[in-house]
């Protein structure tokens, strides 16, 4: 697989009426894609400013909405 030098977006899927209400109801979201914070084995080539796709995958499985991403953040398995 090509290694990819430059990430502008991550694409999660929700259902519908998650989705429905982060749209409707103007609701911040946070989105845990990662369980650990990046080593040397890993890299994480999201930053602030990408977009993250809202995908729809019950209903009609296509993109609904996207984001901007505000921050990353990492968490102990605690929090």
């Amino acid at each position: 697989m090509a290694e990819l030098k430059e990430v502008h977006g991550i694409i999660l899927p929700f259902t519908k009426d998650i989705i429905r209400n982060i749209i409707e109801k103007n609701k911040k979201l946070i989105a845990k894609f990662t369980t650990h914070v990046p080593s040397r084995k890993t890299v994480i080539r999201l930053k602030k400013g990408d977009m993250l796709f809202l995908y729809e995958s019950g209903g009609s499985k296509r993109i609904k909405g996207k984001a901007i991403i505000k921050s990353i953040n990492y968490f102990t398995p605690e929090e």
